[in-house]
């Protein structure tokens, strides 16, 4: 029964969250292109109640995260949870300054790919994930529970995809690995399409303690 909930929630994801990484979602569009077009609102956060939820395991080791900070690159920021848009999309926070969790996916530090977002400008300027790009090979990466516990996941690889061409199933769904997938846009505005052109996936893998 819970493989079979499992592969639900992966087949959930893989349809919506091409949404998200499409920028398709209105919300996330508004956000991210607000720098570049000053007079573009906010998004408030959708109504989501009527949507079925999809489950999300735990472990001893897993926390719900209410803070990252990455000291390599200057960050530390509060973590949203975030669930769905109306639309079928990803949440992503209205600000520039927080970061958002996809709650129903997987926690950080529970096996399988948490994933956080955040946007890389917004209508002041450069937003939380600016220098998202600059974190290297080995950086440490503390996730704060909202006990307090501290998960840190070590920076291993980066990578650009196409807004229109990422691998969805490899950012957000199972792995064998406790891993955190951060994500935020990268490369070239794309007016046509009201987007970045490509989205910066880094991955990193907690550290055994």
């Amino acid at each position: 029964m819970y493989a079979a909930a499992r592969t639900l929630l992966h087949s959930i994801l893989f349809a919506i969250l091409i949404l998200f990484l499409t920028g398709s979602s209105e919300e996330f569009t508004e956000a991210e292109t607000a720098y570049s077009e000053p007079s573009i609102e906010g998004a408030d956060a959708p109504d989501i109640e009527e949507r079925p939820e999809t489950p999300t395991a735990s472990s001893p080791e897993s926390i719900s995260p209410a803070a990252i900070r990455m000291s390599s690159i200057g960050v530390e920021a509060e973590v949203d949870d975030m669930g769905y848009t109306d639309n079928g999309g990803m949440e992503v926070p209205d600000n520039g300054e927080d970061t958002g969790w996809f709650s129903p996916g997987f926690k950080p530090g529970q096996q399988g790919n948490a994933v956080i977002a955040g946007h890389v400008n917004d209508r002041s300027g450069p937003a939380v994930f600016y220098h998202l790009d600059k974190l290297k090979k080995g950086d440490l990466i503390e996730v704060i529970g909202e006990s307090g516990k501290t998960i840190t996941f070590e920076m291993e690889s980066a990578a650009s995809y196409p807004y229109d061409d990422a691998p969805i199933q490899q950012i957000f769904g199972a792995s064998s690995e406790r891993s955190l997938q951060l994500i935020t846009c990268t490369g070239e505005f794309d007016n046509d399409a009201g987007t970045h052109r490509e989205r910066l996936v880094v991955t990193a893998s907690a550290v055994e303690r």
